[in-house]
C-alpha cells in the first residue's frame, strides 16, 4: 500500500497539476468496493472455510492428471462467477491450491489458476469486477447493461 502511496505522489508531483483534479477523477466507490473486497476475502480466508473445502475438492484436483485438471479447471470457472475471479485466486492462493499440486512445477499452477481465473470472468456478469466497472459505465453515459442473458451469450463462447 505505501508503495502505491509512494508512486501517486511521484506521478502527481512530476505531472504538474493540480492535485486536486487529479483526486476529482478518482472513482471512489471503486476505490471503496476493492477496499471491502479484501477486507472480506481476508476475512473469510481467516475462517479456515476456504482451506477445509479446497481439502475436498483437491485430492479429485490434481492438476498431474487430465481429468484432474479439468477438475481444477470446472472449479475455478465455478467459483469464479460466484464470486468473482480475484477473490478466487487470493481464497485458493491461501488453501493451498499451489502447494498441494504435487508433480507439478509451482510456476505452471500459478499460471493456470491466473489464466482460468482470467478467462472465467468473462463467463458472467459476477464473473470479474471488471464487468462490474463497464456495466455501470455504460449506464453512467446513458447506456444500458446487458440482461444476464444477453451477457451470457457473449460470455459462454468466449469462455
Amino acid at each position: 500500500a505505501f508503495s502505491a502511496l509512494g508512486a501517486a505522489v511521484v506521478l502527481l508531483l512530476a505531472d504538474g497539476r493540480d492535485a486536486r483534479n487529479t483526486f476529482k477523477e478518482v472513482d471512489m466507490e471503486v476505490c471503496v468496493f476493492f477496499a471491502a473486497m479484501f477486507i472480506a476475502v481476508a476475512a473469510l480466508t481467516n475462517t479456515g472455510l476456504p482451506a477445509e473445502g479446497w481439502g475436498h475438492i483437491a485430492p479429485s484436483a490434481l492438476l498431474s492428471t487430465p481429468s484432474g485438471a479439468a477438475v481444477a479447471c470446472v472449479a475455478i470457472v465455478v467459483l469464479s462467477n460466484l464470486c468473482g475471479n480475484v477473490p478466487v485466486v487470493l481464497v485458493l492462493a491461501s488453501a493451498g491450491f499451489v502447494e498441494k499440486q504435487s508433480g507439478v512445477p509451482a510456476e505452471t499452477s500459478w499460471l493456470l489458476l491466473a489464466w482460468v481465473s482470467s478467462v472465467a470472468g468473462n463467463l458472467t456478469p459476477a464473473g470479474s469486477v471488471a464487468n462490474a466497472i463497464s456495466i455501470d459505465a455504460a449506464k453512467a453515459v446513458g447506456g444500458q447493461g446487458p440482461s444476464f442473458a444477453a451477457y451470457a451469450a457473449v460470455g459462454v463462447p468466449v469462455t
